[in-house]
Order: structure tokens, then C-alpha cells, then sequence
């Protein structure tokens, strides 16, 4: 087994597995005008948001129209940029805060 398994199949107990909410990605398809898995991305986290609702989910992306129709869902965001990496908006994060990404 690869290095890369090994390290994926030790994590595995440790994720959080979210059940997919096909009608919610549907609706967030037609009110956001997103592709299919972008919406299921952004259903995944609200369902994550929801379940939590005391920890912060923040929402990632390289696709501005999915870190957008994030914002509008009221999700905090971590967005990358070229020269500065990963750029945190909305957010207002504790040193002692877990922060859950997706």
C-alpha cells in the first residue's frame, strides 16, 4: 500500500461523514446556478453548519460563483489566492476555535 493510502486509511476514523442531501443540491443548483457536485459541496457544508452549529464550518474553493453562492448561504470562507495563498473572510476565529473545511 502506498504511503498516501496508509496516511488516508489512518485519517479515515477521524472524518466526518456526511449523508448527501440530494433535493437541498438541487435547490441550491437552481438558486445559485451551480453545477451539480458544486452544489453538493456547498449542501455538504451547510449540512456540516447545521450539525455543528456551535463551530464554525469555513467553505474553500478555487471556483468564485461556488465561494460566492457559499457567502450568500451565510458560510464563512477560505478562498486561495496566487500570491498570498489562502486568504480568510467572514471569519473571526479564536486561537482555541476548531474550524472545520471542506
Amino acid at each position: 500500500m502506498s504511503l498516501a493510502r496508509e496516511s488516508f486509511a489512518g485519517d479515515w476514523t477521524v472524518f466526518i461523514h456526511l449523508s448527501v442531501d440530494e433535493r437541498r443540491a438541487g435547490g441550491l443548483v437552481v438558486e445559485h446556478l451551480l453545477r451539480g457536485f458544486d452544489a453538493v459541496h456547498l449542501a455538504a457544508a451547510k449540512d456540516l453548519s447545521e450539525r455543528f452549529p456551535s463551530e464554525e464550518v469555513v467553505f474553500s474553493s478555487f471556483d468564485g460563483a461556488l465561494l460566492r453562492a457559499a457567502r450568500s448561504e451565510g458560510l464563512s470562507i477560505l478562498h486561495p489566492t496566487v500570491r498570498e495563498g489562502f486568504v480568510m473572510e467572514d471569519s473571526d476565529l479564536g486561537s482555541d476555535s476548531d474550524v472545520y473545511i471542506l
